[in-house]
C-alpha cells in the first residue's frame, strides 16, 4: 500500500474523537490581513473549543470572528497520524461556570490563574483526515522535511 492510499477523510465523529485526545493545538485568524497562527492550550467540551487566553489581547481582537483551530498527532517513526481542523465563530467568556460541560479546574490543560478570559470557538464546520507523510524523492536522510500526501478527493 502506497502513501497516498492511507489518505482518507475523517467522519465528524471521529474528528471529534480525535480532537479530544490532544491539548495543543493552532488557532488560525487573520491579523493585519494576513495569516496568523498561535499555539494554545485547550479543552473541546460539548460542541465548542475553549482556549485560555488569560489577560491577552489576543484573544478580544478574535471576539465575534470567525477562525480555523487545527490540531494533528502525526508519528515520527512511521510518518502516518491525523489532522482535525475546526471552523467557527470565537467568543471571548469570562465565566467558566457559564461553559456547558466544562471540566473542573483539575482537569484543564492549564494553570487556573490563566483563566480570567477564556475564548471559545464554536464548533460550526469540522473535517479531518488520516494522512501519510512522505519523504521527497531522493532523500533517504531521516531529517528531511516531511511532505503531505494529498489526493484529489476530499
Amino acid at each position: 500500500m502506497n502513501a497516498v492510499d492511507r489518505d482518507a477523510a475523517l467522519e465528524p465523529k471521529e474528528c471529534l474523537r480525535l480532537l479530544r485526545t490532544v491539548s495543543l493545538g493552532r488557532v488560525v485568524f487573520t491579523e493585519s490581513a494576513l495569516p496568523a497562527v498561535r499555539p494554545v492550550t485547550f479543552v473541546a467540551p460539548d460542541g465548542e473549543v475553549v482556549i485560555p487566553a488569560g489577560g491577552a489581547s489576543w484573544g478580544a481582537k478574535l471576539d465575534g470572528t470567525v477562525v480555523a483551530f487545527e490540531v494533528e498527532d502525526i508519528d515520527q517513526a512511521t510518518r502516518e497520524g491525523w489532522s482535525v481542523v475546526v471552523v467557527g465563530r470565537a467568543r471571548l467568556v469570562t465565566d467558566p461556570a457559564s461553559l456547558q460541560g466544562f471540566p473542573p479546574a483539575g482537569e484543564r490543560p492549564w494553570a487556573p490563574a490563566a483563566e480570567r478570559l477564556l475564548l471559545t470557538i464554536d464548533i460550526e464546520h469540522l473535517t479531518g483526515r488520516r494522512m501519510a507523510l512522505v519523504r521527497p524523492l531522493g532523500t533517504g536522510d531521516r531529517r528531511a522535511p516531511m511532505v503531505v500526501a494529498e489526493t484529489d478527493a476530499g
